[in-house]
């Protein structure tokens, strides 16, 4: 498997508590990474709140209209044994470096896998970052530097929206309690995406921003597609 490793201490679990960033260290992927013309975040409410499959449903729509999709999955790294008991898990075995970029072609097209189902969906370009909470930052900046072809990018995790200035930040609303990371991305998110939860579920934390709206999957793709900027979509087309 080729992968990039930068060597840094394993974290403790009073270091695990999900990363912030403020507005100013924010990742500006507009001035840093040029190839990126659009960035499409999506964070969840929780694991398995459907992140993945609105990931595949808007790679899919945008491949279908001839753009050309990169994808990329941001995964943090577990602190202690791998909680699914798999000796195998990409996640865990990060632990003891500060970050790991999963670039083989083989192990991101794997069947089952999320990065697989970017590939089936069309992206034409995917990586997946493995990170250890305090490496968030860096990471980030090595792994958007593996896109170099113009693209728009879609992007999956918490983290991700987090530390980069996406264009369009979504968040998929699961029946599922909201984990510590949905609070801080909450004033940026500009639509929810029913996945079974509603707005109630991820109220609590702080006020809802006023300009965001739940609405289904379908709606959301052409809300995200509606959003992106002619100029965009002409360059990506070729017309410019």
């Amino acid at each position: 498997m080729r992968s990039y490793l930068a060597p840094v201490s394993r974290p403790t679990s009073q270091q695990i508590a999900p990363p912030t960033c403020s507005a100013e260290q924010r990742l500006n992927v507009r001035s840093d990474f040029p190839s990126l013309l659009h960035v499409v975040g999506i964070a969840g409410t929780g694991s398995n709140s459907g992140k993945t499959t609105f990931a595949e449903a808007l790679i899919l729509a945008l491949a279908q209209q001839g753009l050309p999709v990169a994808a990329l999955k941001v995964t943090r790294a577990h602190d202690g044994e791998c909680p699914i008991g798999d000796s195998s898990c990409l996640v865990c075995s990060t632990a003891g470096s500060s970050f790991r970029i999963v670039s083989d072609a083989r192990t991101l097209a794997m069947r089952g896998k999320d990065t697989g189902r970017y590939v089936e969906a069309g992206a034409t370009q995917v990586r997946w970052l493995v990170t250890n909470p305090q490496s968030v930052a860096t990471g980030m900046r090595a792994v958007l530097a593996h896109f170099t072809n113009p693209c728009i990018l879609v992007a999956e995790g918490n983290s991700f929206c987090d530390f980069v200035a996406v264009d369009q930040l979504l968040m998929v609303c699961g029946a599922n309690t909201p984990k510590p990371s949905t609070a801080v991305l909450l004033p940026r998110v500009s639509t929810f995406v029913d996945a079974g939860g509603t707005l109630a579920d991820v109220h609590a934390p702080m006020p809802m921003p006023a300009q965001a709206a739940l609405l289904t999957m379908p709606a959301a793709l052409e809300a995200v597609v509606r959003a992106t900027p002619t100029e965009v979509l002409a360059r990506l087309r070729g017309e410019l």
